[in-house]
């Protein structure tokens, strides 16, 4: 009985030593590859539970307080060793600082089929992120870089500066995305998508991104710039220990196939802050201008021609070096101080591009005006003037073109009724003195008796045979057509019935285009998409008494692009009587042509 009670109180001890001895052999522990990192680095910490059965995963929210959790790995691995069973779980994270200073990672807790085990917490040293490239030590540090370059440091308001900012690797990258800067004090725009290059720096190959910013200062003072923010992952190349856990080993390999042992981390870069003096405004220049170089220029079409009523398109280009052209002045209140002329302004075309340094922004903005004289004579155009400031010689400057005169033709329709008004009685004393000397002649003009009865006698058969024959012609005519011009005369009233009606219903100026098109097809034989300016053309070449001025007024007032006031109702008043006119030429045209078709040739071929 002794020895059955005293064999009971050595199993119950064993027992509760070896449960002592499991609890004391189950751990979770926390480590980091670097405990000294840099703003915009990131860095690793590894955490561990060995001879424990994991119930869940740790809490890991409790970290994302000071640090970004980029991306988290878990891996599990069973060892026998002299017939004893070891086990180990671990999870992977990949963090990066959200501030400098000393940053506390805190304990992380996991349930575990020994309870809950916790691990220590770590102190992680946080540097600025300007020390990245003077720190070489740091494989990391070496392997990718900033760099941010002003092309000035001493600027007036208004005045743009080119910041060029580069992100060098010397390392293979990947995942990489941009943020732009955001500046007080300052609009920021940028030029262009980043582009890649590969080239030799101090003697090895590197990848360059680059990325191209305009900063125009919008206050006097100093100003704070700071370059764009480059996230992605470089390649981190570690040399192989002496001895490596296989399971480590084969981690490495699944994770990054023949990659070599390799590592990829995140990295958030930018370059230090700089800081450029902005100079105020000249008072005296209202819009103020600063630039290096700037001009105007001209371009004429149909000055040479220039008449009453028809367009002359003029265009101005401002050009300028060291201003962007949204800073460029509009012309217009200079343009539309011209009288006897109405002006009609497009839309202006703005570009902005580097100079072959890349260096300095050079500009433009073109202006394009449509002019319709109003009135023949001496078309006084104004001088175009800018004012601007000089940056390198800081003196105020102009851009100019001069005054202009325009010698205006008088339009075909007044031409054609002044001459018609000068001539008529030139025409008449003409005609009376025709007649005199007609008389005169047949007065003095001498014929034998037995002429004039064989002239008259010959004249009446042939008169009779022509006019039997012309019966005959016309009577055949009559029986094959006379359905057609039925038709046809039904026709041409439904078109005018159907165009007077569209041209009460026009709404705009594109309606009223259309009206035109359309009674040009079925007028005029011309296509439907025919343009104002050829129906314009081909109406002044057969009615050249009609006025057709409306067209070139309806064509500039579809090119006008910014709002102003139209009196569509004015235009349609015209259009109507220049329909009225040309049908009422159209119909004197089909009487003529009948005559003309009463006397065909007898033998036409």
């Amino acid at each position: 009985m002794v020895n059955k009670v005293k064999q009971f109180c050595l199993m119950t001890c064993l027992v509760m030593l070896f449960n002592i001895h499991s609890v004391l052999a189950a751990d979770f522990t926390a480590t980091v590859d670097n405990s000294v990192v840099n703003l915009g680095q990131g860095f690793q910490l590894n955490l561990s539970l060995k001879d424990a059965k994991a119930k869940g995963r740790p809490d890991f929210s409790v970290l994302e307080k000071d640090f970004t959790i980029y991306n988290s790995s878990e891996s599990s691995q069973m060892m026998i060793v002299n017939g004893d069973i070891t086990s180990q779980k671990s999870w992977t994270l990949v963090l990066m600082p959200k501030q400098q200073g000393k940053l506390t990672l805190p304990s992380l807790n996991i349930e575990t089929d020994h309870g809950v085990l916790q691990s220590k917490p770590i102190v992680i040293q946080a540097k600025a992120s300007s020390s990245v490239q003077n720190s070489p030590d740091a494989t990391q540090q070496k392997a990718v870089y900033t760099e941010t370059k002003l092309n000035k440091e001493t600027v007036y308001k208004n005045e743009p500066v080119l910041m060029t900012s580069r992100l060098i690797a010397y390392q293979n990258i990947s995942d990489i995305s941009l943020e732009d800067p955001v500046i007080d004090g300052a609009i920021v725009e940028r030029l262009a998508e980043p582009t890649v290059q590969e080239m030799m720096l101090q003697g090895r190959a590197a990848k360059v991104l680059q990325v191209q910013y305009l900063l125009t200062p919008i206050k006097a003072g100093k100003l704070a710039i700071h370059g764009p923010v480059f996230n992605g992952k470089v390649q981190l190349n570690s040399p192989q220990p002496e001895s490596m856990d296989p399971f480590e080993m084969m981690r490495n390999f699944d994770h990054f196939g023949f990659s070599g042992f390799a590592d990829f981390r995140p990295f958030s870069l930018t370059d230090s802050t700089k800081t450029i003096n902005i100079k105020p405004a000249v008072n005296q220049l209202q819009p103020w201008l600063p630039a290096e170089n700037m001009t105007l220029s001209e371009d004429w079409q149909g000055l040479q021609s220039a008449k009453v009523a028809e367009p002359i398109t003029w265009k101005l280009t401002i050009s300028a070096k060291g201003l962007a052209s949204a800073a460029l002045p509009s012309l217009k209140q200079q343009i539309e101080k011209s009288a006897n002329v109405k002006v009609y302004a497009d839309k202006p075309v703005l570009n902005d591009a580097l100079d072959s340094d890349a260096q300095t922004i050079s500009s433009t903005r073109q202006e394009s005006y449509t002019l319709i004289p109003q009135s023949s004579g001496e078309l006084a155009l104004p001088e175009i003037k800018i004012a601007w400031w000089n940056v390198k010689k800081d003196k105020i400057m102009y851009a100019t073109i001069p005054a202009r005169t325009i010698h205006v033709a008088a339009g075909a329709v007044n031409q054609n009724n002044a001459a018609s008004s000068l001539s008529t009685e030139p025409a008449k004393t003409q005609t009376a003195s025709n007649n005199t000397d007609l008389t005169k002649s047949a007065g003095s003009a001498t014929l034998p008796s037995w002429v004039i009865p064989v002239v008259a006698t010959l004249a009446g058969i042939l008169i009779s045979m022509f006019i039997s024959l012309i019966l005959l012609w016309k009577k055949s005519k009559n029986l094959n057509n006379t359905p057609t011009k039925t038709t046809d005369k039904h026709r041409e009233d439904s078109i005018e019935k159907h165009s007077t009606l569209t041209i009460e219903t026009a709404a705009t100026l594109d309606d009223l285009q259309k009206v035109i098109q359309q009674f040009a097809q079925d007028k005029l034989a011309m296509p439907a998409t025919s343009s104002l300016k050829s129906i314009h053309s081909v109406m002044k070449q057969r009615y050249d008494m009609i006025n057709c001025q409306v067209l070139a007024e309806i064509e500039a007032g579809l090119y006008q692009k910014e709002t102003k006031q139209i009196v569509i109702a004015d235009f349609k008043v015209e259009v109507a009587n220049m329909f009225n006119a040309v049908n009422k030429q159209l119909k004197r045209t089909k009487k003529q042509t009948k005559m003309t078709e009463s006397f065909q040739p007898l033998n036409p071929n």
